[in-house]
């Protein structure tokens, strides 16, 4: 759960899926169409570095967006001056080779 930056910000209907886009607006889509309708324009300013969402009660959530796990091990790498450790790379079965007699 994040933080909800807009209350109450669309009645929500059966049948129909909720979601923010990166303009601030919050639109309504049926379920099993492509057919969009905004809703409510302009319900929010979208920061950047944060991820949108409308709740179950008709809620706008802001969450921050994750960061990804191989840059911080690089940053923290670098930081103290050491070599980030790769993968090693999988190295293929070896046949067995059955010997007739």
């Amino acid at each position: 759960m994040g933080k909800v930056v807009v209350k109450k910000a669309v009645v929500r209907k059966q049948g129909y899926m909720y979601f923010a886009d990166g303009s601030g607006n919050v639109v309504e889509m049926k379920r099993g169409t492509k057919s969009k309708k905004i809703v409510a324009k302009n319900a929010f300013t979208p920061k950047p570095g944060f991820l949108y969402c409308v709740d179950g009660e008709g809620n706008v959530l802001e969450n921050a967006r994750g960061k990804g796990k191989k840059k911080a091990a690089k940053a923290a790498a670098k930081k103290s001056g050491r070599k980030v450790a790769k993968k090693a790379a999988k190295k293929p079965a070896k046949k067995v080779v059955k010997k007739r007699k």
